[in-house]
């Protein structure tokens, strides 16, 4: 949330995450982010900028050892 998004974007986790990474994908599937994120509890909430992106559709790869999710989020 908030999306869509002018800047950043924050990721809610309803469940414990370990060695949690933050992809970021274009529209096309190019990686235009990276982040090395930490572990994270239940509840907490993980913040990305976006700020440097072009308006567009971006897709969200978390990947954590519990396992991976995909999230879609709107630039404007």
């Amino acid at each position: 949330f908030p999306n869509p998004s002018t800047a950043d974007v924050n990721l809610e986790f309803n469940i414990q995450l370990s060695e949690v990474k933050f992809r970021v994908y274009d529209a096309v599937g190019q990686q235009v982010m990276n982040e090395e994120g930490a572990n994270y509890s239940a509840g907490s909430i993980a913040t990305l900028n976006l700020v440097n992106l072009p308006e567009g559709i971006y897709f969200v790869e978390i990947d954590a050892l519990e396992g991976k999710a995909i999230k879609r989020v709107v630039k404007q």
